[in-house]
């Protein structure tokens, strides 16, 4: 009788070894996907980034957006009439610079407590020479 309570314990420590092991596993696994879904970046598409929304959407969209843009080096070079025709109408402009909104974030009174905006540098022939993310 002895040895078949010890056989028995000796299974039941190996169930229970397992059961941990695949916990790890599972909490591994979980860990990893939720980690690799925060990144929210998305490729660039001209549609999405001139929708008119609801600013706290449109800004998130377009954040999420602007590393693509910058990091394909698709403005430099273009026209100002180019650019506006790829991100739309800029929230101000003059002879040297145009500014697009980025992101705004507001938390509970009526000032934002983040903003952020890529700004356009323009050449004398009114073509984008540089660009920067000002917050």
């Amino acid at each position: 009788m002895g040895v078949t309570n010890g056989v028995r314990h000796i299974h039941m420590l190996g169930h229970i070894k397992m059961r941990k092991r695949i916990n790890q596993f599972l909490l591994v696994s979980l860990t990893v996907i939720m980690v690799s879904s925060c990144d929210s970046r998305q490729k660039f598409d001209s549609n999405e980034w001139k929708k008119n929304r609801v600013d706290w959407w449109m800004t998130d969209v377009r954040e999420n957006m602007v590393d693509d843009l910058i990091q394909s080096d698709t403005l430099i070079g273009l026209t100002g009439e180019q650019v506006i025709e790829l991100l739309g109408e800029p929230k101000s402009e003059n002879e040297v610079e145009l500014e697009y909104l980025i992101r705004e974030k507001y938390g509970t009174d009526i000032d934002p407590e983040y903003i952020s905006y890529l700004l356009l540098g323009l050449d004398n022939e009114e073509k984008v020479r540089n660009y920067k993310i000002e917050k």
